[in-house]
């Protein structure tokens, strides 16, 4: 009995090391698996942080930009105000440059019909292409000028074979520029 209570007794110290091995063995498991938990939970709380600090950013951002639209609209607003009055001074331009340029064109067509000499179909700012233009025709036509009269002079004695001609659209091509226009 002794030796079958000593192999018990063996058997049980063997079963009771490796018990033991395997509960130190469960016991670093656990420890690993609590030591992860904790760094989880570290960086839960980081990124917990982290997440309400870009929160509110986000909040900020969002309050900064539906400022700015709210700003847009309303510059959009003052200058669709502002554009009504331009456009409508726009329009009363185009018609009283047109009134005028219809007036002067009037004005010219009567004095030619009249046969009186006149310029007034010519822009200021196209006179020294006119002048060119008369000069130019009066070279070719072999016309020349005493020195002593004044351009002025000659321009006027090109002027006396001005005619009024109208000509219908579809047959007019211009190989020049015209004057007046």
């Amino acid at each position: 009995m002794a030796t079958s209570a000593l192999g018990v007794g063996v058997a049980n110290s063997i079963q009771i090391a490796k018990l033991e091995a395997s509960v130190e063995e469960t016991k670093s498991i656990a420890r690993t698996a609590m030591a992860n938990v904790q760094v989880s939970m570290a960086q839960t709380a980081l990124l917990k942080d982290g997440m309400i600090l870009l929160g509110a950013h986000l909040n900020e951002t969002n309050k900064v930009v539906n400022s700015i639209i709210e700003r847009s609209n309303r510059q959009q607003g003052d200058i669709h105000a502002m554009n009504e009055p331009l456009l409508y001074l726009a329009g009363r331009v185009d018609r009283l440059e047109s009134r005028v340029e219809h007036n002067i064109l009037y004005t010219a067509i009567n004095d030619m019909i009249q046969n009186k000499l006149t310029l007034k179909f010519v822009a200021p700012t196209e006179f020294d292409e006119l002048i060119q233009t008369i000069v130019w025709f009066a070279s070719m036509a072999n016309t020349t000028f005493p020195t002593e009269i004044p351009l002025t002079s000659a321009i006027t004695q090109l002027l006396i074979s001005q005619q009024l001609t109208f000509i219908p659209w579809p047959l007019y091509s211009a190989t020049r520029p015209i004057i007046g226009k």
